[in-house]
């Protein structure tokens, strides 16, 4: 695998069967602003993770990502990042097999949403603020 940077990891994250953390790049999402478990659809998103499928050299995904870690800051649900070009071929089968992620079209980036270890949906493409907000509200990770 490549080099990656990591990041501090959000303190709520917890693990479930058959997550690999060596795939990807964690996020903390912490802001300067005061939050709290009432903004989130559940009140604790600790079993909810928004992973984005990102790449190194795109500059979509490098717009796309300080919205979303605010996004994720604010509202306080865990966020990781996959460098899609450092994983290699049975890290790749292995996470698309985890999350059955068949409408992957290889496109980034990609922004996938899962709950209590399964996958519930994904949307490529960059997106504004709004836009995302509005995403992560009609999946119910986000409280209107």
């Amino acid at each position: 695998m490549g080099n990656r940077n990591q990041e501090n990891i959000s303190p709520t994250f917890e693990e479930g069967p058959g997550y690999d953390n060596s795939l990807i790049e964690p996020v903390e999402t912490t802001t300067e602003e005061e939050t709290t478990t009432e903004n989130t659809a559940e009140g604790d998103n600790s079993e909810v993770i928004v992973y984005i499928f990102r790449g190194e050299g795109c500059p979509h995904c490098q717009e796309y990502k300080p919205i979303i870690k605010k996004i994720a800051g604010k509202y306080k649900f865990n966020l990781y990042f996959f460098e899609i070009d450092n994983l290699n071929e049975e890290e790749y089968e292995t996470l698309f097999n985890t999350y059955e992620l068949s409408d992957f079209t290889e496109q980034i980036p990609f922004t996938f949403i899962v709950r209590e270890n399964k996958y519930i949906n994904g949307t490529t493409g960059y997106a504004s603020q709004d836009k995302t907000i509005e995403y992560l509200k009609s999946m119910e990770i986000i409280k209107n």
